[in-house]
């Protein structure tokens, strides 16, 4: 018994490479909230180990105090940008932010 793999017509490329499977996606998603989670909790620990509220490091950073809210609860995707001016405001290395 033989086994016809189809064939796309315009690029003969066979079909089953052409079909999306997620993969895990519902894993991905709860490690991403996890991580963004793990985030903000460093930084918000860091903030209140230097005596800082959330709004002198909004003020320090530029940045609105709902905004540093969203990021130490994790409902906020950070940039580098993003992290980088934190750890300067926090005056530590971004390794211990992201450690």
């Amino acid at each position: 018994m033989t086994l016809i793999t189809p064939i796309h017509q315009y690029t003969n490329i066979p079909i089953h490479l052409y079909t999306y499977t997620p993969i895990q996606s519902m894993t991905l998603i709860t490690s991403d909230k996890e991580l963004l989670n793990d985030i903000g909790q460093r930084i918000k620990s860091i903030r209140i180990r230097k005596r800082m509220t959330q709004n002198a490091l909004a003020l320090n950073c530029d940045m609105d105090k709902s905004t540093i809210s969203k990021i130490e609860s994790g409902r906020v995707n950070l940039s580098y940008l993003t992290l980088w001016r934190l750890s300067k405001c926090l005056e530590v290395d971004l390794g211990e932010i992201l450690s």
